[in-house]
């Protein structure tokens, strides 16, 4: 909610909202002409959150490339549909039954499935650590095979419209999958399946792997990282069916912009963190999410936390350093070929709190960009009494 974000510190000669914009407004008209001079498109849309009310939009209605900015979508919608506490799991379950022999070791009659939950925190050595499980169960042998549960998410493996030579993450329901295990002595191959209905569907829990969506918020939004990004999209897929695809994350993600003041048209969903090319998004559609996002407190919360800060953190952390935009700036970067965007939240010397889009398409100078969206903030930032 929008009155968490007020700062302190404005009590005295602070502008009328009427005289701030009136001071402003040519200068952001001043910016939408070299804008339109330059070799590239921009849209710009900035909202008054306080007073409810558009302070200045310039191509705001035109659909853009979002690049990174894309990663908003995801992460209102996954924190309005799941929440902050959601959590991610990778589930170890077995077949059969637990033979104890006259030793005292134990042989699991059966099979060992590691069902992949999307995590991407899940580590190489929480694999390993199965073997210390099963020891605790009194298991030394296994009698049947280990197998990797990949049928969470289709077998795809790459985002739509991902470019194939770049260095795209891997789109896989087990991200981090050693060969095999060591039990008792005796190294043990780990096989993959996949599928619908997989044969570990309700047998027996012998160990689970669980990480928060608020534990790769942060990582997802400062440092920009888009495989916890398509990682965070597919489990919005799998709350509409437990074997999910993309078109069933699409699915979700429509149901928020649905509750925005904004039509459908205005948003192609092609992945969760903004690599695809076949991604658009108006400005106008950005900020009606970040409207939406600020008035949900369950919401609004998490991801304020989550934005790189300007000169101080994140993707942000080395620009507007030694300007009003510095420590004020809250908001996501995005970067792709010839794509440069900026969106989030800021504080106005009035006191309101803006929400922000700036997106530049047809970029060939990314620096020249930046600056020029730097230049935006720094006018809805500085003091101008």
């Amino acid at each position: 909610m929008v009155q968490f974000l007020i700062c302190n510190g404005f009590a005295q000669s602070t502008p009328s909202q009427q005289e701030w914009e009136d001071k402003i407004l040519p200068q952001l008209e001043e910016m939408a002409r070299i804008a339109d001079d330059n070799n590239y498109f921009t849209s710009i849309c900035i909202y008054d959150l306080n007073a409810d009310a558009l302070v200045f939009g310039h191509n705001e209605h035109k659909k853009m490339r979002p690049a990174s900015t894309q990663k908003l979508v995801t992460a209102i919608s996954a924190l309005d549909l799941l929440g902050a506490n959601y959590q991610l799991h990778t589930d170890v379950r077995y077949s059969g039954e637990i033979i104890i022999d006259e030793s005292g070791k134990g042989t699991l009659q059966g099979d060992v499935y590691i069902i992949g939950g999307m995590d991407p925190l899940l580590k190489e050595t929480d694999i390993l650590s199965i073997a210390d499980s099963l020891q605790k169960y009194g298991i030394s042998h296994v009698s049947g095979n280990f197998y990797y549960d990949e049928s969470m998410k289709d077998s795809i493996p790459l985002g739509q419209g991902w470019c194939w030579d770049d260095d795209n993450p891997s789109l896989a329901s087990i991200l981090s999958a050693p060969n095999e295990l060591v039990i008792d002595d005796t190294n043990v191959r780990i096989k993959k399946m996949s599928g619908r209905g997989c044969k570990s569907e309700g047998n027996k829990l012998l160990c689970s792997f669980t990480h928060s969506l608020s534990d790769i918020l942060r990582p997802m939004m400062k440092d920009s990282n888009n495989q916890y990004a398509e990682c965070m999209l597919y489990q919005l897929g799998r709350q509409v069916r437990p074997y999910c695809s993309f078109k069933d994350c699409a699915t979700q993600i429509r149901k928020i912009i649905a509750k925005t003041d904004q039509p459908q048209s205005e948003i192609e969903i092609a992945d969760g963190s903004g690599l695809s090319l076949y991604n658009y998004i108006t400005a106008r559609m950005e900020v009606a999410l970040l409207k939406y996002a600020s008035r949900q407190e369950g919401i609004f919360s998490p991801l304020y936390l989550s934005l790189p800060v300007a000169g101080q953190d994140g993707t942000l952390s080395s620009r507007m350093r030694g300007t009003a935009s510095q420590g004020n700036i809250h908001a996501k970067t995005g970067t792709v070929s010839h794509v440069i965007s900026l969106a989030g939240y800021l504080t106005a010397p009035t006191g309101h709190i803006l929400a922000f889009s700036i997106i530049s398409n047809g970029v060939d100078n990314k620096t020249e960009a930046r600056q020029f969206h730097d230049r935006i903030c720094n006018i809805l930032t500085k003091r101008v009494f």
